[in-house]
């Protein structure tokens, strides 16, 4: 996997391409984080699985997560060894690499994954 970074990130293009201005994630005046979610699943015309994608316009990173309807990180795209979501993961890979085609972004060869790490709480139950 490839980290993606965009090359335009002035406000106007943003804008264009859908993104949004976050400012819960721009806590400080030198971060400029933008988001944009779009479908990648559907079931007729019922979403249920999202992607977003968060930039960080000063240093142009962009991070992929993909989430069910309840605003969850749907885990068999992070963790996709397990199980048999192939088929599926097909599916939301190519709308997600259609929409980074959209918005002109490249791949970064610095050996950074695209997925941002699914992060589970650990449980003071679950300490050996």
């Amino acid at each position: 996997m490839s980290h993606y970074r965009l090359n335009n990130t002035s406000k106007y293009f943003l804008n264009s391409k859908g993104f949004r201005y976050c400012c819960k994630l721009s806590e400080s005046e030198k971060e400029n984080i933008y988001k944009k979610r779009f479908p990648v699943y559907k079931y007729f015309e019922f979403t249920l699985l999202e992607a977003e994608f968060t930039l960080n316009a000063d240093s142009n990173d962009l991070i992929i997560d993909v989430m069910d309807v309840g605003g969850g990180r749907y885990a068999p795209y992070y963790f996709d060894e397990y199980g048999t979501y192939e088929p599926l993961l097909e599916i939301i890979n190519k709308r997600i690499d259609r929409e980074l085609k959209y918005i002109g972004a490249t791949k970064n060869h610095d050996n950074r994954c695209r997925k941002r790490l699914f992060e589970m709480p650990i449980s003071q139950n679950n300490k050996p």
